[in-house]
């Protein structure tokens, strides 16, 4: 029997409009793919239509090619991209194609939302993505995050992300406590 370890990831979002972080060490990039969950979630639609419409939307991500299932999936991106990602690391090199690393950065982020709405955050890929989002982050922003910021960058869920597809009803204790609790996101 063989032991695996089980990798917890938890920042929580702070919904206020006062930031409580540096905002050089935030990653929450503005994806087209989260972008269209958001706009979901704060339709007028109902809470049924919601939430097939967000399922579809997140079968289509996790059906396609930009999913990271697999460490090998993951791993043949990731040395497309950053090839030379550990003498790059010892010695400050800037990477290559800007683009290809912007688009891996903003791939890297969707699918830390699509495993964090789907509750599969406890495995090595997930592990990797976090990590990994946060050198990407560093590599991007080179003039302003330092290397050494890299372990104090958080991952934040996108404003409007928190899923409610019901309305409150009258009498429902859950509903009635009004504390900050219902208005955080874990990632």
């Amino acid at each position: 029997m063989t032991s695996n370890s089980i990798f917890k990831f938890v920042t929580i979002r702070n919904v206020t409009n006062n930031l409580n972080y540096h905002p050089k060490i935030i990653i929450q990039p503005n994806t087209e793919f989260v972008t269209g969950l958001v706009k979901i979630i704060r339709s007028n639609k109902n809470g049924t239509e919601k939430i097939k419409l967000v399922n579809q939307k997140l079968d289509e991500f996790i059906k396609s090619k930009t999913f990271y299932k697999t460490k090998l999936e993951f791993n043949e991106d990731f040395y497309k991209v950053l090839p030379n990602h550990q003498s790059q690391i010892k010695t400050k090199e800037k990477t290559g194609n800007k683009n290809e690393l912007k688009y891996f950065y903003e791939n890297l982020y969707n699918n830390i939302v699509v495993n964090t709405v789907i509750k599969n955050t406890t495995n090595d890929v997930f592990k990797l993505l976090t990590e990994t989002i946060k050198i990407v982050h560093q590599k991007l922003n080179s003039e302003l995050v330092s290397i050494e910021d890299v372990p104090k960058t958080d991952i934040i869920l996108p404003e409007g992300f928190i899923f409610s597809f019901s309305q409150s009803k009258a009498g429902n204790p859950a509903k009635d406590n009004t504390d900050n609790e219902e208005n955080k996101v874990l990632i």
